[in-house]
């Protein structure tokens, strides 16, 4: 793995943002996204830990200090300007370029998009034969909107880095400094990005963004969708997790037959203390352990019940849910603060 940096001594950032679809050029470039890795044995990371809104709007995982892609490695003061031959393929270009600009000290934004074409797809400098499908398989991505289709067989997929990079201002004749800024665009199949033999965080990072590797992944196509007013094409993740309602509320209470509180002489016992709704096959009574009875779906009004489904705490104390990680258990501990 390539060496990482402090952003007190020289350095480079690069910053990743995906699927950037201003980097489609045409009407048949069609947004394709690939389908999260394990995504069947994988909760949607995409929905909050806590379902409260104030949470959420407060210490929510859809932002940018949450979902952000950057690497900082060391950089050197005078990097090369050699710029790689347009002569070699996309992908030996990306990591030519990409070697020198994170060798000086700036910044480098790469704006990515995956997306297919109608087969034959022709780019300058394009590996493959024309009659070689070298795109990933139907079944391994997702369309923009729907799940591939058998007509995805006629179409290639392609990645389109598109590279914009900031060096150390350089003197110009007039003696005043202007800042270095380099750009280059890198289109080429998934497979040849894959392929691509390099340890690089930048990379990493990309390939973490554009397989779904990782949650924090998942949530970043999601937040630059959503910020590109673009539909996020469906995923079978596993299912939902949701509170244990019955647990708890069998905690605190316990079911009542509701003929024996008929036969009650005061007809107070015959009904809810709250909704005043008799009990019966509808209206299902619970006894409280302070011995007074109300209706099951009063119950929920309890604060303290509902504090203990909402943020899985009894009092002050978290009650931990193997539902969730460690780092997902420790920040749901802390969302009723």
């Amino acid at each position: 793995m390539s060496e990482t940096s402090s952003v007190f001594d020289f350095h480079h950032l690069v910053t990743i943002h995906y699927p950037s679809l201003r980097d489609l050029h045409s009407s048949t470039e069609e947004l394709a996204l690939a389908t999260p890795i394990n995504c069947t044995s994988r909760y949607d990371p995409s929905l909050p830990l806590v379902a409260d809104t104030a949470v959420g709007h407060n210490a929510g995982r859809m932002n940018n200090a949450e979902t952000s892609f950057y690497s900082v490695t060391p950089a050197v003061s005078s990097p090369s300007t050699r710029m790689a031959s347009d002569d070699l393929a996309a992908d030996e270009r990306l990591l030519y370029d990409m070697q020198r600009a994170i060798s000086g000290d700036g910044g480098t934004e790469l704006f990515v998009v995956t997306f297919d074409v109608p087969r034959p797809a022709k780019f300058e400098g394009h590996e493959h034969a024309d009659d070689e499908y070298a795109g990933s398989r139907p079944g391994e991505r997702r369309g923009d909107g729907e799940l591939a289709s058998p007509e995805s067989n006629n179409r290639e997929a392609m990645i389109r880095i598109n590279r914009q990079t900031r060096l150390p201002p350089v003197k110009q004749e007039s003696g005043d400094y202007l800042a270095e800024i380099g750009s280059g665009e890198y289109t080429m199949t998934t497979i040849a990005f894959d392929a691509m033999e390099s340890d690089a965080l930048w990379l990493e990072n990309m390939r973490d963004l554009v397989h779904g590797r990782s949650d924090r992944a998942v949530r970043h196509v999601a937040l630059q969708l959503e910020r590109q007013a673009r539909e996020n094409p469906p995923v079978a993740w596993k299912a939902t997790r949701r509170p244990f309602y019955s647990v708890e509320v069998l905690e605190i209470s316990r079911p009542v037959d509701a003929k024996t509180l008929a036969c009650k002489p005061d007809t107070e016992d015959r009904c809810c203390s709250i909704c005043r709704e008799d009990y019966g096959p509808k209206v299902e009574p619970m006894a409280l352990h302070n011995s007074s009875h109300l209706c099951r779906q009063r119950l929920y009004s309890d604060e303290a019940l509902r504090n203990q489904i909402r943020f899985s705490a009894k009092g002050k104390t978290y009650i931990y849910d193997d539902r969730y990680d460690e780092w997902e258990n420790h920040k749901r501990s802390m969302a009723d603060l």
